[in-house]
C-alpha cells in the first residue's frame, strides 16, 4: 500500500530487498519521478515531520542526489539539465 504525507507531498511504498519506491514531483518541472531508495519507513516518516533533524542525519547512507530528490523531487538528470554548470565558450 502507498503511504502519502501530505505535508510534504512524498509518497513511498516498500519494494523488493528492504527498499522503498520513492514517489516526488519535481519543483523544476513539476513532473512526478521515482526513485528506489535504501531507506526505512521509520527514516521517511521522520522525514514528514515538522520539527525533523537535517536530511543528511536522516538519511546518513543516501547520496547528496538522492537526499536532493527526497527534498525537491528533482533527479540527478534533471539536476544537470537544468542546474548544471554551463560550458564556457572558448570560441
Amino acid at each position: 500500500m502507498v503511504t502519502t504525507n501530505d505535508n510534504t507531498g512524498i509518497r513511498w511504498l516498500p519494494v523488493a530487498d528492504g527498499k522503498f519506491r520513492i514517489w516526488r514531483k519535481s519543483l523544476i518541472s513539476g513532473e512526478e519521478t521515482t526513485m528506489d531508495l535504501d531507506v526505512t519507513e521509520e527514516q521517511l516518516l521522520e522525514f514528514c515531520t515538522p520539527c525533523r533533524r537535517k536530511i543528511q542525519d536522516i538519511f546518513p547512507r543516501l547520496s547528496l542526489e538522492e537526499r536532493e530528490f527526497i527534498l525537491t523531487g528533482i533527479t540527478p538528470q534533471e539536476w544537470d539539465d537544468n542546474l548544471g554548470e554551463e560550458e564556457e565558450d572558448d570560441g
